[in-house]
């Protein structure tokens, strides 16, 4: 699951209908630092779901300087959008807020404190709701913080933490059924198992707040996530034929599966953008070096790269199993019902999956032995 905190200075705006102006006006509480000039991007939230490039978004940017000590900025009439609050009128800059505002609103913000962010709103009840969540999940960020800057950093600590925080958006959601926040609340565990209970919960005044679409996304996503994990047990029966893919390896030549039939075989999806693919990689090669003399092959199916990265990746790791290049092709990946990287699959002798291994897991390599005994 993606650790989902409210980094330092990341919180959601949204701007009410009290007057014609239809502007937010955010400010700092005394002491605490913040530049004469903000920069605002915002595009629609229609144009992210639906955006198939960054070009889709179609993203604008305004200049808005500080007047006693208030930054003020009008709302896009267009219709609901998001919208970042940003120190440099960069690309690559990195945003200080992330704020929510649909035409006819206007709300006020006060930052009270920074790293973790806390704020209070006024005029919408979205932005009061994410206020009072923001300062629930302000405790679970102090830790995180503190935790990175510590040398006693590990995935234990860092789950537990995640748990924390899924904890209270739970939470909040079953206190808060009615509340357009509930939606942002929710938004924020889309990974979670419980995230299915959770949208049943939702009343149909939640479901009017403009974040809802995005709710809806994740939910279709959630979905197919439970398609998947079905797919991915009938996938373990110890009856299924691994699906056929014929792909290319480094020299260009066309690798079947089926040329290994008689083997046993590990399918290792990944990429090199994956940093726990990349973890993963000295377990693996211990296991061929032991192996592999006794009949096992690994194939290491690349997703998600360019021709160049892989080949760099396979170079810089040293990988001795066969590399054959998947890109960014759906099929072979739906055939196995992959849902995240790495993944790793067993084929026995007679072409028959026996297990799926999702993420980098060390206990693969017992079932693994248990196979090859």
């Amino acid at each position: 699951m993606k650790l989902q905190f409210l980094a330092a200075g990341a919180l959601l705006l949204a701007v009410c209908s009290c007057n014609a102006k239809n502007e937010i006006k955010l400010s700092f509480a005394p002491g605490l630092d913040h530049p004469d000039t903000l920069y605002i991007e915002h595009n629609l939230i229609e144009n992210q779901l639906n955006a198939k490039s960054a070009d889709d978004l179609k993203t604008v940017i305004d200049t808005v300087v500080a007047k006693d000590g208030v930054y003020t900025f009008p709302v896009d009439q267009a219709g609901p959008s998001a919208y970042w609050a940003r120190v440099s009128n960069k690309a690559e800059a990195s945003s200080i807020f992330n704020f929510y505002a649909k035409p006819g609103e206007n709300i006020t913000i006060n930052i009270k404190q920074l790293n973790p962010t806390a704020f209070t709103a006024t005029g919408s009840e979205l932005m009061e709701g994410i206020a009072k969540l923001t300062d629930r999940i302000n405790p679970v960020n102090e830790e995180y913080w503190k935790l990175m800057q510590t040398d006693d950093v590990t995935m234990d600590k860092i789950m537990a933490l995640t748990a924390k925080f899924v904890d209270v958006c739970k939470n909040f959601v079953k206190e808060n059924p009615n509340s357009p926040a509930a939606v942002y609340a929710l938004n924020q565990i889309a990974d979670d198992d419980s995230f299915g209970d959770l949208y049943a919960e939702l009343t149909p005044e939640a479901k009017k707040s403009i974040l809802f679409p995005v709710t809806q996304q994740y939910f279709e996503q959630f979905q197919k996530q439970l398609e998947a994990q079905k797919k991915v047990q009938g996938l373990q029966d110890g009856k299924t034929p691994a699906p056929a893919f014929t792909l290319p390896n480094l020299q260009g030549k066309q690798v079947s599966l089926a040329d290994f039939k008689g083997k046993w075989v590990i399918l290792d999806f990944w990429g090199s953008w994956c940093p726990w693919c990349i973890k993963g990689f000295p377990a693996l090669k211990d296991a061929y070096a032991k192996y592999h003399s006794k009949g096992l092959e690994v194939i290491g199916v690349d997703c998600g790269d360019t021709d160049s990265d892989w080949r760099e990746a396979v170079a810089k790791y040293d990988l001795p199993w066969v590399q054959v290049f998947n890109g960014d092709d759906r099929a072979v990946i739906e055939k196995y019902a992959v849902q995240g990287y790495p993944t790793k699959v067993i084929i026995n002798p007679e072409g028959v999956i026996v297990n799926v291994t999702t993420g980098e897991d060390p206990k693969f390599f017992d079932i693994l032995a248990d196979y090859l005994k």
